[in-house]
């Protein structure tokens, strides 16, 4: 049996992203497909919960970027992966009401 090469591993330790660090975040659409182009009322909407979260959870949102179909945060949180998981939690039923997946698929802790 051939053996491969082991993958580089990309993610921290867990616990890095919960001691308060700033962190830049990329979330991809479902698919990477370009909702946030075909519908700006959900990069709207994003937007808006971003902020919420931010203001509820005492975060620091520093900067953010929504592209077609990606979305960039810069962030310093407490939990960074509770802030991730709020946010795609309550984007999702938004976007599924439009007959749309525009909440992240797959999330990228740079």
């Amino acid at each position: 049996m051939q053996q491969f090469p082991e993958r580089k591993k990309i993610r921290l330790p867990l616990n890095t992203y919960a001691q308060g660090n700033t962190f830049s975040i990329a979330i991809t659409t479902y698919k990477r497909y370009p909702w946030f182009q075909l519908y700006p009322e959900l990069a709207e909407k994003f937007t808006q919960l971003c902020i919420e979260e931010v203001e509820k959870r005492e975060a620091s949102l520093y900067a953010w970027c929504i592209m077609p179909d990606h979305i960039h945060i810069l962030l310093q949180d407490k939990s960074i992966i509770a802030f991730v998981r709020a946010i795609k939690g309550e984007a999702n039923p938004d976007s599924t009401k439009k007959g749309t997946r525009a909440s992240a698929a797959a999330t990228q802790l740079l």
